[in-house]
């Protein structure tokens, strides 16, 4: 036996995941459909659905299930992201690009 300081991935199959996400161009469909940052420092629409898409992939279900997808430097290293946006922070997107009119139907703005 042998010790690593390598990182181990459990969540290794959402690399294959990510790519997929990417090739079918959901980056370019946010941008295109979804509101931009309010803010220079706010994070992209894109960078939101793909959290949700890649918590949704790894059997995630419920919001908080994204504080085990961030924790996962191994992961977040091979997709090639740096930081996904805290649980509370995607709650609070959601809420702001969602509506409900009067019979409680969501639209988006």
């Amino acid at each position: 036996m042998e010790t690593t300081k390598e990182k181990l991935i459990a969540h290794g199959g959402l690399t294959l995941m990510a790519e997929f996400n990417h090739g079918i161009g959901l980056k370019n469909l946010c941008g295109k459909y979804l509101p931009k940052p309010e803010s220079n420092r706010g994070f992209k629409s894109s960078i939101f659905v793909d959290t949700l898409v890649m918590m949704l992939q790894a059997g995630g279900s419920s919001l908080e299930d994204i504080r085990e997808l961030k924790n996962e430097e191994g992961l977040m290293k091979l997709i090639g992201r740096d930081i996904l946006p805290n649980p509370d922070t995607v709650g609070d997107w959601l809420r702001r690009i969602g509506k409900t009119d009067q019979s409680g139907i969501l639209f988006s703005m």
